[in-house]
């Protein structure tokens, strides 16, 4: 493996913007070193401005410090690595190809080239020469959106750990469910209860409540929450606050749709006893049993088979099902999809019809 070569790639832009730091400090110690790199937007949109780039870095690696100190060449944004232009250009490919011959010609002094771009071509010459030759990380999240949740639950409990701060499973669980799953904005929530609680402190509810700022996606679910555990002011507070906000209607209505129809397949499953929470107080949790008939119906859901979700939010949702028998949650799915029907030709306001679902749901 080549040394003095790096790429990092992939739509996590936290992730990638991290692991850089990693590589500067592994290549340059501690301390201050911005007068040993050498930034170059790579971001270029036409073949002229790739091919000028491309040569200014291999002019840069050929330059030879005369005191031996290392220069770090770092490429950004690069956006001929992918297979839009100007990346397919045969031209670009030839001078990325003397790129490669470079490095293979055994590069003189201590130049480092670090690569650092969104979307990379895996087919290309250039990458597969990479891939086997330097040092190569990929930074991309999941596409799916049951995987998005275990990564953005990875990523938090390290950086809780990086700041030294204790926090329970269900806990890290909230702490995700309200700041969302980007790494970047999680991280500055993160950094926002360390300076709270200072060094070695220990994360609880009040904290995440208190100090972490809800995603649009979070308020939604709180919406959710609040249905769900009979707040009707707390609903009706959400409701208007995401309304000020501009949320789309439908797209409130289709989360409580959702929600709905969670909780009767979990009150469905409570009823046949294959679900059931055990324990008291903070330390319930949903406890799933071995059952054939399970196995067959829950499995037909596929990757939404409720025994996927994470056993926190298991939790939560069959305790706020336990409030409503199956008949009660099927009558509340039909108030919901009956406003959507009605939002769709009344002249009614919104904010009226919503109102007035969640009045009847509470009913």
């Amino acid at each position: 493996m080549n040394e003095q070569l790096t790429l990092i790639y992939g739509n996590d832009e936290y992730a990638v913007a991290e692991q850089a730091k990693a590589s500067l400090k592994k290549w340059l110690g501690e301390g201050d070193h911005a007068n040993a790199i050498d930034a170059i937007d790579g971001n270029v949109k036409t073949i002229g401005d790739a091919i000028t780039i491309i040569g200014q870095v291999c002019n840069m690696l050929k330059q030879v410090d005369l005191f031996g100190d290392q220069k770090v060449i770092w490429l950004q944004n690069v956006s001929f690595l992918s297979t839009n232009n100007p990346g397919k250009s045969a031209d670009v490919k030839a001078a990325l190809t003397g790129l490669m011959d470079l490095f293979k010609a055994n590069l003189q002094g201590n130049n480092r080239l670090l690569i650092t771009v969104g979307g990379v071509d895996k087919r290309g010459a250039f990458y597969k020469w990479l891939n086997k030759s330097a040092e190569v990380f990929e930074c991309s999240m999941p596409d799916k959106p049951w995987l998005m949740d275990e990564y953005a639950r990875t990523h938090a409990r390290r950086l809780f750990d990086h700041h030294n701060l204790k926090i329970s499973d269900s806990l890290l669980e909230e702490f995700v469910q309200k700041s969302g799953t980007n790494v970047r904005q999680f991280a500055s929530e993160v950094e926002k209860l360390s300076v709270h609680l200072g060094e070695k402190g220990e994360v609880s509810s009040k904290e995440i409540r208190m100090l972490v700022t809800p995603t649009r996606e979070a308020a939604a679910w709180d919406l959710a929450d609040a249905l769900g555990a009979g707040n009707l002011g707390a609903a009706l507070g959400l409701l208007r606050q995401l309304l000020a906000q501009r949320e789309s209607t439908v797209g409130l209505l289709m989360g409580l749709s959702r929600r709905f129809r969670e909780m009767l397949i979990l009150r469905e499953c409570m009823d046949r006893g294959w679900l059931t929470i055990s324990g008291s107080g903070r330390y319930q949790k949903a406890v799933w049993a071995d059952h054939p008939d399970a196995d067959a119906l829950l499995g037909a859901f596929g990757n939404a088979d409720p025994r996927k979700l994470h056993s926190y939010r298991v939790m939560l949702l069959a305790q706020q099902a336990k409030r409503f028998s199956s008949v009660a949650l099927q009558r509340g799915r039909t108030l919901i999809l009956d406003c959507h029907e009605t939002a769709m030709s009344s002249v009614v306001p919104e904010k009226v019809l919503l109102e007035v679902l969640l009045l009847k749901i509470h009913q």
